[in-house]
């Protein structure tokens, strides 16, 4: 099952992705948005990116066993990450987790420029393209029937549809 995911705003995206992630660039944790200028010092290395068919995720199963996910955007892309912003809700609104379903899996070289560079040398990066699955609105909270949330794809349409995600945070695939 392919998704299609849009392209618009994908370079401008990507670097203010990758320089929230870049070591020291926690000043962006706020929800503020990078500048133009900002985004200008991130390079990407000989503008390459490096697609990857599939990734691997390690975690540890229900009964303390380690098992292994293999997310692969063809077939299985669907994962999940533990939802940032969950204590901010009230108790009964809360959802643990947010789903995805992964368009692409990537690694870029990066020189940052910027203010605080320490070094010219390029660092690896990896990320994955996705978009993001939303709870159905108006569903009750599915953990008070103990069941699993209707989830959705976010409308295309929608700011923030479609984004990057550190593959770090990944919990497992989800199918």
């Amino acid at each position: 099952m392919l998704t299609v995911c849009r392209v618009q705003d994908f370079a401008y995206e990507l670097k203010a992705h990758l320089l929230r992630r870049l070591p020291g660039k926690q000043a962006f944790a706020d929800g503020r948005e990078p500048t133009g200028e900002e985004i200008a010092s991130v390079r990407i290395q000989y503008d390459r990116l490096y697609v990857h068919k599939t990734m691997r995720i390690n975690y540890t199963t229900y009964d303390m066993r380690r098992d292994q996910d293999t997310i692969n955007p063809r077939t299985r892309a669907d994962v999940m990450v533990l939802n940032p912003g969950e204590h901010e809700k009230p108790k009964d609104e809360q959802h643990p987790y947010w789903y995805a379903r992964v368009c692409g899996v990537f690694h870029a070289n990066i020189v940052y420029t910027g203010p605080g560079s320490t070094t010219r040398q390029p660092q690896r990066m990896e990320f994955l393209w996705v978009r993001w699955f939303g709870i159905e609105p108006g569903t009750e909270n599915p953990w008070k029937r103990l069941r699993l949330p209707l989830v959705g794809f976010v409308p295309d349409d929608e700011l923030g549809a479609f984004g990057f995600l550190d593959p770090q945070p990944v919990i497992r695939g989800v199918h």
